[in-house]
């Protein structure tokens, strides 16, 4: 469709479960790593203690882009903290954040990594 006539397809139900594999599928094949420099994949027993994720879209379920599927909504809606913490938690990993205004360079130094 071409919006902003769209009023079937915005009407639809993409948030079944095969959506949902299928976004997840999609977001992870196109996931791009430009550098590594060995510290991937994080390890639980040698990898980092404190992790630091910065900016505003960490706390944000907010997601809007354009037209499409920026007009789905989510049955259920994670922030990326949220999802970081969930995964980090159980490997004693601390997460720090900071929304990046009037961000102090302490943060990011007491950080084994900063996800920006």
């Amino acid at each position: 469709c071409i919006p902003p006539n769209c009023h079937k397809e915005l009407a639809s139900v993409q948030t079944s479960v095969a959506h949902s594999n299928l976004a997840r599928s999609a977001a992870t094949r196109s996931t791009v790593l430009l550098k590594n420099n060995g510290i991937l994949p994080l390890n639980s027993r040698h990898g980092p203690r404190r992790i630091a994720v910065l900016g505003k879209a960490a706390t944000s379920t907010f997601y809007y882009a354009s037209q499409g599927s920026s007009h789905v909504k989510p049955s259920s809606k994670v922030t990326i903290l949220d999802s970081i913490r969930a995964r980090a938690g159980p490997f004693g990993i601390d997460v720090v954040t900071h929304s990046g205004e009037d961000l102090h360079q302490n943060i990011t130094m007491d950080a084994d990594i900063a996800l920006v």
